[in-house]
Protein backbone atom coordinates (compact mmCIF):
# COMPACT_ATOMS: atom_id res chain seq x y z
CA UNK A 1 0.00 0.00 0.00
CA UNK A 2 3.03 2.51 0.81
CA UNK A 3 3.95 1.75 -2.34
CA UNK A 4 0.85 2.71 -4.32
CA UNK A 5 0.91 6.08 -2.46
CA UNK A 6 3.93 6.73 -3.36
CA UNK A 7 3.76 5.77 -7.05
CA UNK A 8 0.41 8.06 -6.57
CA UNK A 9 2.86 10.76 -5.70
CA UNK A 10 5.92 10.75 -7.60
CA UNK A 11 5.10 7.77 -10.74
CA UNK A 12 5.02 10.70 -13.30
CA UNK A 13 7.61 12.49 -11.81
CA UNK A 14 9.83 9.96 -11.76
CA UNK A 15 9.18 8.75 -15.55
CA UNK A 16 10.21 12.21 -16.47
CA UNK A 17 13.01 12.70 -14.06
CA UNK A 18 14.68 9.60 -15.71
CA UNK A 19 13.44 10.63 -19.39
CA UNK A 20 15.46 14.55 -18.93
CA UNK A 21 18.44 12.67 -17.06
CA UNK A 22 18.69 10.25 -20.13
CA UNK A 23 18.42 12.76 -22.72
CA UNK A 24 20.75 15.05 -20.78
CA UNK A 25 23.60 12.39 -21.11
CA UNK A 26 22.48 11.53 -24.68
CA UNK A 27 23.14 15.24 -25.40
CA UNK A 28 26.20 15.10 -23.73
CA UNK A 29 27.30 11.92 -25.36
CA UNK A 30 26.46 13.06 -28.83
CA UNK A 31 28.47 16.65 -28.31
CA UNK A 32 31.44 14.22 -26.91
CA UNK A 33 31.68 11.77 -29.33
CA UNK A 34 31.01 14.59 -32.19
CA UNK A 35 33.57 16.94 -31.37
CA UNK A 36 36.10 15.86 -29.20
CA UNK A 37 36.59 12.19 -30.57
CA UNK A 38 35.15 13.38 -34.15
CA UNK A 39 32.79 10.15 -34.54
CA UNK A 40 29.02 10.39 -34.23
CA UNK A 41 26.84 8.04 -32.45
CA UNK A 42 23.46 7.67 -34.47
CA UNK A 43 21.50 5.61 -31.36
CA UNK A 44 22.28 8.45 -29.24
CA UNK A 45 20.22 10.78 -31.12
CA UNK A 46 17.47 8.52 -32.08
CA UNK A 47 17.68 6.98 -28.22
CA UNK A 48 17.15 11.29 -27.28
CA UNK A 49 14.58 11.78 -29.90
CA UNK A 50 12.61 9.15 -27.74
CA UNK A 51 13.50 10.11 -24.14
CA UNK A 52 11.80 13.55 -25.23
CA UNK A 53 8.67 11.83 -26.39
CA UNK A 54 8.51 9.80 -23.20
CA UNK A 55 9.38 13.07 -21.44
CA UNK A 56 6.43 15.08 -23.04
CA UNK A 57 3.93 12.28 -22.52
CA UNK A 58 3.93 11.06 -19.13
CA UNK A 59 4.37 15.06 -18.69
CA UNK A 60 1.23 15.87 -19.58
CA UNK A 61 -0.24 13.66 -16.63
CA UNK A 62 2.07 15.26 -14.83
CA UNK A 63 0.70 18.95 -15.52
CA UNK A 64 -2.97 17.44 -15.47
CA UNK A 65 -1.96 16.03 -11.75
CA UNK A 66 -0.85 19.60 -10.60
CA UNK A 67 -3.57 21.79 -12.76
CA UNK A 68 -0.73 23.27 -14.67
CA UNK A 69 -1.86 22.01 -18.34
CA UNK A 70 -2.51 24.99 -20.77
CA UNK A 71 -5.73 26.84 -21.10
CA UNK A 72 -6.30 30.43 -21.60
CA UNK A 73 -7.88 32.19 -18.87
CA UNK A 74 -8.85 35.17 -20.29
CA UNK A 75 -11.98 34.72 -20.81
CA UNK A 76 -12.81 32.33 -18.01
CA UNK A 77 -11.63 35.15 -15.67
CA UNK A 78 -14.12 37.80 -17.90
CA UNK A 79 -16.80 35.61 -16.59
CA UNK A 80 -18.92 35.21 -12.99
CA UNK A 81 -18.08 32.93 -11.01
CA UNK A 82 -20.97 30.53 -11.43
CA UNK A 83 -20.19 30.76 -15.09
CA UNK A 84 -16.94 30.05 -14.30
CA UNK A 85 -17.31 26.99 -12.51
CA UNK A 86 -19.65 25.74 -15.42
CA UNK A 87 -16.56 26.56 -18.25
CA UNK A 88 -14.16 24.12 -15.97
CA UNK A 89 -16.58 21.52 -15.71
CA UNK A 90 -17.18 21.46 -19.30
CA UNK A 91 -13.63 21.62 -19.89
CA UNK A 92 -12.64 18.97 -17.50
CA UNK A 93 -15.32 16.96 -19.17
CA UNK A 94 -13.81 16.84 -22.72
CA UNK A 95 -10.65 16.66 -21.44
CA UNK A 96 -11.62 13.25 -19.55
CA UNK A 97 -13.81 12.06 -23.19
CA UNK A 98 -10.71 12.89 -24.98
CA UNK A 99 -7.80 11.05 -22.82
CA UNK A 100 -10.97 8.14 -22.67
CA UNK A 101 -11.10 8.03 -26.43
CA UNK A 102 -7.21 8.20 -26.70
CA UNK A 103 -6.35 5.47 -24.41
CA UNK A 104 -8.53 3.08 -25.80
CA UNK A 105 -7.37 4.34 -29.51
CA UNK A 106 -3.92 4.23 -28.08
CA UNK A 107 -3.88 0.68 -26.92
CA UNK A 108 -5.36 -0.73 -30.41
CA UNK A 109 -2.47 1.12 -31.72
CA UNK A 110 0.12 0.13 -29.37
CA UNK A 111 -1.01 -4.01 -29.96
CA UNK A 112 -1.22 -3.17 -34.12
CA UNK A 113 2.57 -2.09 -33.46
CA UNK A 114 3.30 -5.07 -31.17
CA UNK A 115 1.75 -7.42 -33.43
CA UNK A 116 4.04 -5.85 -36.71
CA UNK A 117 7.42 -5.81 -34.60
CA UNK A 118 8.41 -2.94 -36.27
CA UNK A 119 12.04 -1.59 -34.73
CA UNK A 120 13.44 1.42 -34.60
CA UNK A 121 16.33 2.37 -37.54
CA UNK A 122 19.36 2.89 -34.94
CA UNK A 123 18.71 0.78 -32.01
CA UNK A 124 16.76 -2.01 -33.12
CA UNK A 125 14.34 -1.13 -30.21
CA UNK A 126 10.80 -2.23 -30.89
CA UNK A 127 8.82 0.21 -31.57
CA UNK A 128 5.89 0.05 -29.05
CA UNK A 129 8.21 0.80 -26.20
CA UNK A 130 7.76 4.18 -28.01
CA UNK A 131 4.32 3.91 -28.59
CA UNK A 132 3.71 2.94 -25.02
CA UNK A 133 4.75 6.39 -23.81
CA UNK A 134 1.62 8.06 -25.68
CA UNK A 135 -0.98 5.01 -24.43
CA UNK A 136 0.40 5.76 -20.65
CA UNK A 137 0.09 9.34 -20.88
CA UNK A 138 -3.18 9.08 -21.83
CA UNK A 139 -4.13 6.87 -19.27
CA UNK A 140 -2.13 8.67 -16.29
CA UNK A 141 -4.26 11.63 -17.35
CA UNK A 142 -7.62 9.71 -16.95
CA UNK A 143 -6.90 8.83 -13.68
CA UNK A 144 -5.79 11.92 -12.94
CA UNK A 145 -8.43 13.22 -13.76
CA UNK A 146 -10.79 10.43 -12.08
CA UNK A 147 -9.33 11.60 -9.39
CA UNK A 148 -9.83 14.98 -9.84
CA UNK A 149 -13.52 14.53 -10.26
CA UNK A 150 -13.98 12.14 -6.87
CA UNK A 151 -12.51 15.26 -4.92
CA UNK A 152 -14.23 17.29 -6.49
CA UNK A 153 -18.01 15.10 -5.86
CA UNK A 154 -16.76 14.30 -2.12
CA UNK A 155 -16.13 18.42 -1.28
CA UNK A 156 -19.33 18.70 -2.79
CA UNK A 157 -21.36 15.43 -0.41
CA UNK A 158 -19.25 17.93 2.17
CA UNK A 159 -20.33 20.80 2.08
CA UNK A 160 -23.69 19.63 0.94
CA UNK A 161 -24.27 17.84 4.62
CA UNK A 162 -22.21 20.44 6.32
CA UNK A 163 -25.07 23.02 4.77
CA UNK A 164 -27.67 20.89 6.08
CA UNK A 165 -26.74 20.54 9.82
CA UNK A 166 -26.34 24.06 9.79
CA UNK A 167 -29.65 24.66 8.55
CA UNK A 168 -30.91 23.09 11.74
Amino acid sequence: MKILKWLDKNGELLICSVALAGLFICMILSVFFRYVLNSSLTWVEELGCYLFVWFSLVGVAYSTKTGAHLRVDVVVNLVPKPVRNVMNFLSELVMTLFFLYMSVEGMKALISIMENGTTSPAMRMPMWILYLSFWLGCVLSLIRLVQSWYKKLTEMRKNKKEGMTDAR
